[in-house]
């Protein structure tokens, strides 16, 4: 009975871990497969001597196919077989042949880690329930030419097997040592629970029996092989990479800005750049004469009296603003006439170089201060420039 119970809340116990496994975010599931080999012997049995007539090798092996929810957890099926001897030093001996298939939960200890769990490393741990069918017999040998004695057979029909209830777990150490193929190390034991013939011998004190294994062997996981129409999204990485794209459009949207602003500016300054050009142009009569050091002679006509002075001292040239140049006196006065701008300081010169009468609206000494009116004379002419003389 209590065998039982111990064995329904181990179930329990692994059908919990089991769903807990299946939510934990931790790589994707796979399958992998594997053998291993090693010895099998009865731990707490009184035939511990093996160097007697007749002994056999206490040799073992496994197979079993493991699914990983992911690289902590897991679920295995396990295949085990057997033959194990073992002598009492007095003539008593053992034979048995044993057959196991368990289910285990698994957990790999590496996990404890914490992110970036390696897949090729595991430290694996594993329990589960099976049972365990097999036949052992106890001899007696007197004499090494003598047929030995039966003293004890398990169970007595020699061509059937009795049946235990076994508790099994492991420790696994497993390495990757090409591609998916794994080398892996380590120890299982099994318990048959309230059962103390797996030896054919029963102690007073013998209410369960333990068996180990040491064991090598080698695994292959199927990690490329995955369903053609399965998606398996990784949470973390996906909200991540949300993040991610949030940040470059960010940026996108920030570079997009800075470039308007620079087209903008471009354009302005261009705009600016061709005004000065066209006032260069209309200035280059002016300029030349300033640069070859000819002094133009002017005739001054007040705007309002419509008179003439006639200047030749190139040192009085001033910064000029120009909002008109005509190639008659009349059309400069009409000019003057209608403007809307202030004539309280505007004339008209007239370069004989260049026979032409250029209306003036204002005159500096100094050229910022001319800039600054040809920008406000530009609200009404769009096309006034400075010119020296």
């Amino acid at each position: 009975m209590i065998k039982n119970y111990f064995c329904s809340f181990v179930l329990i116990f692994l059908a919990g871990f089991t769903l807990l496994a299946q939510d934990r975010e931790n790589g994707k599931p796979y399958w992998s497969l594997g053998i291993d080999g090693g010895g099998m012997y009865i731990v707490n049995s009184k035939f511990t001597e093996t160097n007697f007539h007749g002994y056999r090798l206490p040799l073992a092996g496994q197979v079993y196919a493991h699914y990983h929810f992911n690289e902590a957890f897991g679920v295995k099926g396990n295949i085990f077989t057997g033959i194990s001897t073992g002598s009492d030093g007095a003539g008593q001996y053992y034979e048995g042949y044993y057959g196991e298939s368990d289910i285990r939960f698994t957990f790999n200890a590496l996990a404890l880690r914490g992110e970036g769990v390696s897949d090729r490393t595991r430290l694996e741990l594993d329990l589960g329930v099976g049972g365990m069918m097999f036949n052992s017999t106890m001899l007696q040998r007197t004499n090494d030419n003598v047929r030995p004695r039966l003293l004890t057979r398990i169970p007595a029909n020699r061509s059937s097997s009795s049946l235990a209830t076994i508790i099994a777990g492991s420790v696994r150490f497993s390495t990757t040592i090409f591609n998916d193929l794994s080398v892996n190390f380590g120890g299982q034991i099994f318990m048959a629970l309230g059962n103390q013939w797996l030896d054919a011998y029963a102690e007073e004190n013998d209410h369960s029996d333990f068996v180990i294994m040491p064991f090598v062997g080698l695994s292959y996981a199927f990690k490329n092989v995955a369903a053609s129409d399965q998606v398996i999204i990784d949470e973390t990485k996906y909200q991540a990479l949300n993040n991610n794209i949030a940040e470059l459009k960010q940026k996108v949207e920030e570079e997009k800005l800075k470039r308007d602003v620079m087209t903008e500016d471009f354009d302005a300054m261009s705009k600016a750049l061709q005004r000065e050009m066209d006032a260069l142009l209309n200035e280059v009569d002016s300029m030349q004469a300033l640069v070859a050091g000819q002094r133009a002679s002017e005739r001054v006509v007040d705007a309002k009296t419509d008179f003439a002075i006639v200047k030749d001292d190139s040192d009085d040239a001033m910064w000029r603003v120009v909002v008109g140049s005509y190639p008659t006196k009349e059309l400069a006065n009409r000019f003057v006439a209608r403007t809307q701008l202030s004539k309280k300081e505007m004339i008209i010169l007239y370069s004989e170089r260049t026979q032409t009468y250029r209306v003036i609206y204002k005159s500096f000494a100094a050229l910022n201060e001319a800039i600054e009116a040809r920008e406000a004379a530009r609200k009404e002419v769009s096309d006034a420039w400075i010119i020296k003389l």
